[in-house]
């Protein structure tokens, strides 16, 4: 039976660049996976079996397609890698476009309509069996290697390897800067680099993991500049979600991926009102509401049900939320952060980037469309935060600033951010916000909210995915439990 990629996890991907902006030859290709020992077939039945391995049923392949393998392999093993051309050209006929993406080891499928303007591929791994991904995996290196094909990769630089450097422009004696412009590195593609790579994110991978099974905690030796607490959920029972707010907390019980079993609210068990919900999020000294779906509550098609309670067994009112956003929740409004899918996706309320709700359910707040020309762009809301009372922040890309919204009076307060970008948490005290999840590090930044300097303050591994909380804290949840962080300056 052909396997489905989506169904096993993806260990890591990277991509291969032409250096300069230059292209790679359809014929350079042939020629280079020939003389890197590849078996190449040619013909869009080639290219379409090879497909079919892992896909089953593939979309159409052109006649001038062909594949090529590194190995044999049998139909029963999992997928190791697959390989595919990165840049689709527009305007490429509908039948062309269906066939790129669809490779596999063994036949990866590749095109040579492509290949003629082909600049990057993407390289997907999908396997932890070190013997058996190395294999293959050097074979790539050494295609890259014939092409002349450049890498670019954050943990580059933390291999700290100065046989991978290549055209950094920095000193090499100098000390680590982590708010430096450009800290990700650009090297030569190898069979080593790629080995090596590969092995990295493995251990991100395995720490990663090892995260998720505990409860959001990390080893103390790895972890600089940060103070971590740590909580179990009731029973060692699985954990769907958290919110905590000074000292409360809330807990919806149950698996991930699926809906609360079970709702703890400062410690105590309440009972869950009929419906299927997902989150839950801390409001005033007493109150919650839940977000998810319930046939009780009044909504539209796509919308998420909302109920709301001033205190346990009190409800406060119930009604619909646009749904698709990340929520988070001030003293007297809701508030949804979208994605660059929801955005573009063709609904004119997303396209507004930020929106609120008061606790009644009414629209207070739609930021484009209310702001106009005085909005920043917001192609992706990549971090929200509640501050205080009635303001929240969030972090757009892809110009980056700080936009501080009250929602009481429905004004901005943008401000304007030094590198690096692209930052998934931020929690903010006082006059000073820290910043975690930028491209290309793991360090956590403090942003002097008065001056606008910044610097890089603590460091957490990899894999440490944080959520900004109010007051100067991060949060962390596991599979069990979850885990405060707080910066120490």
């Amino acid at each position: 039976m052909p396997l489905d990629p989506l169904d096993h996890e993806t260990l890591y991907t990277f991509t291969l660049h032409a250096p300069s902006g230059a292209v790679i030859e359809g014929d350079a290709l042939l020629e280079a996976m020939r003389a890197a020992a590849f078996d190449v077939e040619l013909g869009a039945a080639a290219a379409a079996a090879g497909q079919a391995r892992v896909f089953g049923d593939a979309p159409p392949v052109a006649s001038d397609s062909f594949a090529f393998s590194a190995a044999p392999r049998e139909a029963s093993e999992p997928v190791l890698v697959t390989f595919a051309p990165a840049d689709v050209t527009a305007g490429m006929p509908t039948e062309l476009a269906a066939s790129l993406g669809v490779t596999m080891v063994g036949a990866f499928a590749f095109h040579p309509y492509a290949a003629a303007s082909l600049s990057t591929v993407d390289v997907h791994v999908w396997s932890m069996d070190e013997p058996r991904v190395l294999r293959v995996l050097a074979r790539v290196g050494e295609l890259g290697a014939a092409l002349g094909l450049i890498i670019h990769d954050d943990r580059i630089d933390v291999l700290e390897d100065e046989e991978y450097d290549f055209d950094s422009g920095s000193d090499p004696d100098a000390e680590f800067d982590p708010a430096a412009d450009d800290i990700a590195e650009y090297a030569p593609v190898t069979p080593t680099l790629l080995v090596d790579l590969w092995r990295a994110h493995r251990e991100d991978l395995l720490d990663a993991r090892a995260i998720d099974e505990r409860d959001g905690s990390v080893d103390p030796a790895r972890l600089i500049g940060l103070a971590q607490e740590s909580f179990a959920a009731p029973g060692d029972a699985e954990l769907l979600c958290v919110s905590v707010r000074d000292t409360r907390t809330a807990l919806l019980i149950g698996p991930e991926y699926e809906t609360a079993e079970r709702c703890f609210v400062d410690g105590v068990e309440l009972p869950l009102p009929e419906g299927a919900w997902t989150e839950v999020h801390l409001v005033g000294d007493r109150g919650f509401l839940l977000v998810g779906s319930a046939d009780w509550v009044d909504t539209d098609e796509y919308q998420q049900a909302v109920a709301i309670y001033a205190a346990p067994g009190d409800l406060q009112s119930s009604f619909g939320i646009h749904a698709g956003g990340e929520v988070t929740v001030a003293d007297a409004h809701l508030v949804l952060g979208f994605s660059d899918e929801t955005i573009y996706g063709g609904d004119d309320l997303a396209e507004s980037g930020v929106i609120a709700y008061d606790f009644t359910g009414e629209l207070t707040l739609a930021y484009r469309r209310d702001f106009g020309s005085d909005a920043v762009d917001v192609s992706d809301c990549y971090a929200l935060v509640h501050v205080e009372g009635d303001v929240v922040a969030f972090y757009p890309y892809d110009d980056f600033p700080l936009v501080f919204l009250d929602l009481g009076t429905n004004t901005q307060r943008v401000m304007e951010t030094p590198a690096p970008r692209g930052f998934r948490a931020i929690t903010i005290r006082d006059d000073v916000a820290w910043l975690h999840g930028a491209y290309a590090t793991n360090a956590v930044f403090r942003l002097d909210l008065t001056s606008g300097e910044i610097e890089g303050v603590a460091m957490t591994p990899n894999a440490l995915l944080l959520t900004g909380i109010p007051n100067g804290r991060f949060v962390a949840a596991g599979s069990h439990g979850y885990t405060v962080f707080t910066p120490e300056s």
